[in-house]
């Protein structure tokens, strides 16, 4: 298996030492000040430290109305006693401008989205539990931990799957290898539509059982109605 291929040779010592490299190039504290995003759990000790992976720029969100300020709402999970941890040093110097940016961005394209489970790795083996959001920001931790190649502690992972049942049938034959040994260390994953569970199961061997249906919601905090549109009969297309 892949598993052996890496023991015999080397990809393990050779993944430490890739992020060994990468460490040079971070500054001391590549995790501090604003980049550093962190939603106390409700209560005086939390019952689990979950740190999320994802894409988005939380800072950027602290203005939007309402009470949640993450993505989807994720930090709701702070009522049920989880200390939420994130970063967003991605896009913080000196990684958002120079060719730090210019080689991550290419890499990242040419294959997972990595920078950011490097620049949180002594966070993520701190915690719990790590969240993914969306596949393309776990599929390289979850990748490095199936090949043994991560080393840091090994907290249960979660998937928030958003396009990978409908693109699965286009990855070539080594890349669907990849995503299969990759999701073997996945522990449970979220799906927006409930066929998705069937086609994971049938394409990446995911088993169903693993998968949890979370509907679309609607932050009614932020959306409300416009009491400036007369009343009437409408037909509203929603899409792109």
């Amino acid at each position: 298996g892949l598993s052996r291929v890496a023991t015999r040779f080397g990809f393990a010592r050779f993944g430490d030492a890739v992020v060994e490299a990468v460490e040079r190039l971070v500054p001391a504290a590549p995790l501090t000040g604003q980049s550093t995003v962190v939603v106390p759990a409700a209560g005086d000790e939390p019952v689990m430290r979950v740190f999320l992976l994802k894409s988005s720029d939380a800072h950027a969100l602290v203005e939007t109305p309402g009470p949640w300020k993450l993505a989807y709402g994720l930090d709701a999970l702070s009522a049920s006693g989880v200390r939420l941890e994130t970063s967003d040093a991605i896009h913080r110097v000196p990684w958002s401008s120079g060719w730090r940016r210019r080689v991550t961005r290419s890499l990242e394209r040419r294959g997972v989205a990595f920078l950011q489970t490097v620049l949180a790795r002594r966070r993520i083996a701190r915690s719990d539990a790590v969240i993914a959001m969306f596949e393309s920001q776990g599929n390289a931790l979850a990748l490095l931990r199936s090949l043994r190649v991560w080393r840091r502690g090994r907290p249960r992972m979660a998937m928030i799957v958003c396009w990978l049942a409908g693109d699965v049938d286009r990855f070539g034959r080594v890349r669907l290898a990849l995503i299969r040994r990759a999701y073997r260390k996945v522990d449970r994953v979220f799906v927006f539509s409930s066929n998705q569970a069937e086609i994971l199961e049938r394409s990446i061997g995911f088993p169903a059982t693993g998968s949890t249906f979370v509907p679309f919601g609607i932050d009614h905090h932020y959306f409300s109605p416009d009491e400036s549109v007369p009343a009437g009969e409408y037909v509203l297309a929603v899409g792109r």
